[in-house]
């Protein structure tokens, strides 16, 4: 069993969800949820690292740590927003107390130069961005729209998991007027929204608590009303796929981040040293009103040898693959065949099941997309984090916990898969540069 290597993870203890994505004179910045002092959840921080091409990382240690003279315990999630003398990080501040998440969380600022190499807690967002009791409330995400400044907050009221929309009233990411619930849900915890506009379009994204994935809603929106006309599922990895947050790159395309969980049935870390990592980054575009999705050109960098077919099988030990192929009608493909586990992709009617059989120690729930007829896929395996994108339409993401080696990469009917190549993928050079 093979930790990933192309996927960005902490070389020891927890991660969880990314934060404040930033690019800036051809560096990505990125922070993420992270627990240097173990591999379970807790002790959450703000860790930091950069990448010139969204593939090979350097590791710049914990950047933003709980302030325990404020009373502050965990330093939730939150965004990056570019200011005249740098960034101002906002993020949710949750203190101590035995409902702590729920009853005592507050956004706050912290400022912080262009290379972000000085930062300090500057300011608390003003009480009226919170105008009638919320629990829950938590994850500020900042877009523009129409030369104006919005904040997206997470938040429950009642039985209602919301989306809750401001407006900035001062110009200094401090004062924010309350303008509505752009999406509600009942019954349900949203967290972590995330909006990206084409225009006067928005993608609204969210993870679901109940529903264990990410999801996403289009529309029109106007600096006041967001008026639903789509919705769907960003990645149907349940258990997998989660906490997102997006960022313009260098040609304004939005690129999409977010969490791989472990998926263990028992545990957090499959080795005792380290758990979670970043999936892949994806360029994220609308096409007549739903998302679309490609890897990251970076990602080519890292391919070697084409391995090679036997008809429709590729016999190979390598478990960090690319593997492209093209289905056609019914039928089942297999994927990284061992001993006693493998994945198999059934394809009918009525959409594609994916199946794990044999890895006790992880989620092997079925995974179920709404796709039919031909198919181009797209998978990225990389140890025991797989990625796949069908028809750049589709994805789904899950974990497998192989004990024994890989014998089968792929395996299909030879009538039923078209198109099929392979290569190996060389591990992202990633340098820990702790500070």
């Amino acid at each position: 069993m093979q930790r990933p290597l192309i996927h960005f993870a902490p070389a020891k203890g927890w991660m969880n969800d990314p934060n404040g994505p930033v690019y800036a004179d051809g560096v990505w910045h990125l922070f993420y949820q992270h627990n240097p002092n173990g591999c379970e959840w807790g002790n959450i921080c703000w860790a930091y690292a950069t990448s010139t091409d969204l593939i090979s990382w350097v590791r710049r240690g914990v950047r933003l740590s709980p302030d325990r003279t404020r009373g502050e315990r965990w330093c939730f999630s939150g965004c990056t927003v570019p200011t005249p003398h740098g960034y101002a990080l906002l993020y949710t501040s949750v203190g101590f107390g035995e409902n702590a998440a729920r009853d005592r969380a507050v956004q706050r600022i912290c400022a912080c130069n262009r290379s972000f190499t000085r930062m300090r807690r500057c300011a608390t967002i003003s009480p009226d961005v919170n105008p009638f009791p919320v629990t829950e409330w938590r994850d500020p995400f900042v877009f523009e729209y129409g030369g104006k400044r919005f904040l997206l907050l997470a938040g429950v009221t009642g039985e209602k998991g919301n989306i809750l929309l401001y407006e900035d009233v001062s110009g200094d990411l401090l004062s924010w007027k309350f303008v509505t619930a752009v999406y509600s849900r009942t019954g349900d915890i949203l967290e972590c929204p995330n909006a990206v506009m084409f225009g006067d379009t928005m993608l609204l994204l969210f993870s679901s608590i109940r529903a264990n994935r990410v999801e996403y809603a289009v529309g029109k929106f106007n600096g006041r009303r967001f008026s639903v006309e789509e919705q769907g599922v960003i990645d149907h990895g349940e258990n997998c796929f989660y906490a997102t947050n997006v960022a313009r790159g260098a040609n304004g395309e939005a690129v999409l981040f977010a969490w791989l969980k472990e998926s263990l049935l028992e545990g957090a870390s499959p080795d005792g040293v380290y758990s979670g990592c970043l999936a892949l980054p994806r360029i994220l575009r609308l096409e007549e009103g739903r998302p679309v999705y490609a890897f990251a050109e970076g990602l080519v960098g890292l391919h070697g040898q084409e391995l090679a077919a036997e008809g429709n099988t590729i016999r190979s030990s390598c478990e960090r693959v690319r593997i492209h192929f093209r289905t056609h009608g019914a039928g089942e493909a297999v994927l990284l065949e061992t001993g006693r586990s493998r994945v198999r992709l059934q394809f009918s009617a009525v959409g594609l099941c994916v199946v794990r059989e044999g890895t006790p120690r992880g989620d092997a729930r079925p995974l179920v997309l709404p796709i039919r007829g031909e198919n181009e896929i797209d998978v990225i395996c990389d140890g025991t984090a797989v990625e796949m994108l069908l028809n750049g339409a589709e994805a789904v993401s899950f974990r497998r916990y192989a004990e024994d080696q890989v014998s089968v990469l792929f395996s299909a009917e030879e009538d039923f898969v078209r198109e099929l190549r392979a290569y190996e993928l060389l591990p992202a050079p990633m340098t820990e540069e702790e500070r």
